[in-house]
């Protein structure tokens, strides 16, 4: 059996980190956990990752910032790990935002289980 691919979940709610992980578990990805744009930014510097699960707004390090700071590190790297904002916010100009920043996609927090596995699979092959 192959090794289960890799998911960042970067959120400052508790609860739904450990909600969208428990998900991704079910769907058959393996994930770790950062409370902010500074630890996810010192994960990424360490781990591969399949993707990334990015909150939009957090206390130390939005997900906006930390993905522009993601985008640059992988212009050195050569790599490109598909970052899909995921937020509770679903106001006007949130999505274009966070493709802006170089998120690849976007997800409301009140999307189903089965959006949330069609969008990740969509970016994971």
């Amino acid at each position: 059996m192959p090794p289960r691919k890799r998911v960042l979940v970067v959120d400052d709610m508790p609860i739904w980190r450990k909600g969208t992980i428990y998900i991704l578990h079910a769907i058959g990805f393996d994930a770790d956990e950062a409370e902010n744009g500074v630890a996810a930014l010192e994960m990424y510097k360490n781990t591969t990752y399949a993707a990334c699960l990015m909150d939009c707004q957090m206390p130390q390090m939005d997900g906006l910032t930390c993905t522009e700071q993601i985008r640059e590190l992988e212009e050195i790297s050569g790599t490109r790990t598909p970052i899909i904002g995921f937020t509770i916010t679903p106001m006007i100009g949130v999505r274009e935002a966070c493709l802006k920043a170089g998120m690849d996609d976007y997800l409301s927090k009140s999307c189903s289980t089965q959006e949330l596995e069609d969008t990740i699979k969509k970016w994971i092959r």
